[in-house]
């Protein structure tokens, strides 16, 4: 590496792209303590994504941008906000991560989905019934667009108990 950059150099014991070792590195910092340095190798993973990143590189950075900024809905300036924003990115983009996980892992059950999982955490704790029955339907939109048959039973199963605990407190 040269000149202090993360990013620059030759890697010479890794398959990871810069988006990944960066999006990973973020997960080694998740105490309140640090977590300014994981949001920061986020920003940076994110600012190094363009239309060739591989789309499962881009869906675990937005899974961890998501877990990373959960974390902190409480104890920065628009902090949910920014959480439920990187929820619906992740959300937005888990079309895509269903065809390239089906295509690299064929056959495998397809992993939680952090935007989805999230949202739900939302909701639950959101006073709003309006704001959560919209929600609500857009959430079981996406989610069976996305999970469709290819997830276990019991994955299914566990979605579906969360939507109906959901419109129960609606």
């Amino acid at each position: 590496m040269s000149g202090g950059s993360l990013t620059s150099g030759h890697m010479r014991s890794t398959s990871n792209t810069s988006v990944a070792f960066l999006h990973t590195l973020a997960g080694w910092f998740q105490n309140s303590e640090h977590r300014h340095i994981a949001r920061k190798c986020l920003e940076k993973s994110e600012s190094l994504t363009d239309n060739y990143t591989r789309p499962l590189d881009l869906h675990f950075l937005l899974s961890n941008k998501v877990s990373t900024l959960y974390k902190d809905r409480d104890n920065s300036p628009g902090g949910l906000e920014k959480a439920i924003e990187a929820c619906n990115q992740h959300i937005d983009f888990a079309e895509d991560a269903k065809v390239a996980f089906e295509k690299e892992y064929h056959g495998q059950p397809l992993p939680s989905h952090a935007g989805f999982h999230q949202t739900a955490i939302v909701l639950e704790k959101q006073k709003n019934t309006r704001l959560r029955s919209i929600w609500l339907r857009k959430l079981n939109r996406r989610a069976g667009q996305v999970i469709g048959t290819n997830v276990p039973n019991a994955a299914q199963r566990i979605w579906q108990r969360k939507i109906s605990h959901l419109q129960l407190n609606c």
